[in-house]
């Protein structure tokens, strides 16, 4: 898949909740196309069952990612690949729904949740259902040419971001300007995470672009 470029990057807003003293909080994913007809999803939102703890407020705006797809003529079967970010429960809550997906994570945290990490437990069902294939990475990888994994230690042992370059002519976010010759981030967690992120865009000679999630 490394002669497959990207060719189009969406932002998928699946809930939105408000924080205090005044402000939101997003939890997102994304849709990456390929010039060969590939769609490949990144994290896929809390579950539809999903609560809040006490004290946290319920969300004002809820659009799950296999209603977002659907705005995009997508079903679930559609899709080949989903990147995991990390397993917490607002990222994975939906992988169940992608079982014809390939499913790829960093080793040391895909090692750690199935250990039995407490953390992970809320959203075990949807990440490690039986149905599910998974490709396990080690370190830093190109996934594509313009679409790099990077590990990412910092929000959760394990955590990869996504490096997103435009070298082949990408055409940024969907429904939005393009953005040539700029890199984005998806996912980042901790200072160390950005400063390697930082380098990273430094050694391909691109400007960078940081999007968060609601707990990255």
């Amino acid at each position: 898949m490394i002669n497959t470029t990207l060719q189009r990057l969406y932002l998928l807003q699946v809930v939105t909740t408000p924080i205090l003293p005044a402000g939101m909080a997003n939890a997102v994913c994304y849709l990456v196309q390929t010039n060969d007809g590939k769609q490949i999803l990144i994290d896929s939102g809390s579950p539809a069952e999903y609560q809040p703890p006490p004290g946290v407020p319920a969300a004002e705006q809820e659009k799950h990612v296999t209603e977002q797809l659907a705005d995009l003529d997508l079903c679930p079967d559609d899709i080949n690949m989903v990147i995991c970010t990390h397993f917490d429960v607002d990222h994975a809550g939906y992988h169940d729904a992608f079982p014809k997906a390939q499913f790829i994570v960093q080793r040391e945290h895909y090692e750690l949740a199935r250990s039995g990490h407490p953390r992970f437990a809320t959203s075990r069902p949807h990440w490690d259902h039986p149905a599910l294939q998974y490709r396990l990475i080690d370190g830093d990888t190109e996934l594509l040419l313009g679409l790099t994994l990077l590990k990412t230690n910092g929000h959760a042992p394990g955590h990869q971001s996504v490096l997103r370059g435009a070298r082949q002519g990408s055409r940024g976010l969907g429904h939005q300007r393009p953005a040539t010759g700029m890199s984005s981030t998806i996912g980042i967690s901790s200072v160390a995470s950005r400063s390697k992120l930082a380098g990273s865009a430094g050694r391909y000679n691109l400007r960078m672009r940081i999007l968060l999630g609601a707990n990255t």
